[in-house]
């Protein structure tokens, strides 16, 4: 008997262990996230140039319209939706939905539904700079 709860308490251990684990990878994975967003960020503000007209212009109004974007209050999604049911994805494989971004502010929403195995995705931006990692989710 003294066997057998030796093997049970070495399990909970080892299961203890890879909880911790996982809170740790989890806790480093949304730090380089927050680093990606962070670096992407300050790269978009230190290319920003506002054109002579905006400089000059006689209110800060479409310097400010331009620097925060298109206000939300009013936003009215126009979808182009990306739909795919049954897609076959290898083991380690990858499905890469592309969806071009032309207007500055623009907003993307996205949904992952998953109904019977564990998989991973992620979201990246790829511009003329580079690629960063927008997301990531396991």
């Amino acid at each position: 008997m003294h066997v057998i709860e030796h093997i049970i308490m070495a399990e909970k251990e080892a299961q203890e262990k890879a909880a911790n684990k996982s809170a740790v990878d989890s806790k480093r994975l949304q730090a380089l996230e927050a680093k990606a967003v962070a670096e992407a960020t300050a790269t978009a503000d230190s290319a920003f140039t506002p054109s002579a007209s905006l400089l000059n212009a006689p209110t800060p109004a479409p310097l400010l319209k331009q620097v925060d974007g298109p206000s939300l209050q009013a936003y009215e999604g126009k979808e182009s939706v990306y739909v795919g049911r049954s897609v076959p994805v290898a083991a380690g494989g990858t499905l890469k939905v592309p969806i071009q971004v032309t207007t500055p502010g623009s907003v993307v929403e996205y949904a992952v539904e998953n109904k019977n195995y564990d998989f991973a995705f992620g979201i990246t931006a790829e511009r003329e700079e580079g690629v960063t990692v927008v997301k990531v989710c396991w």
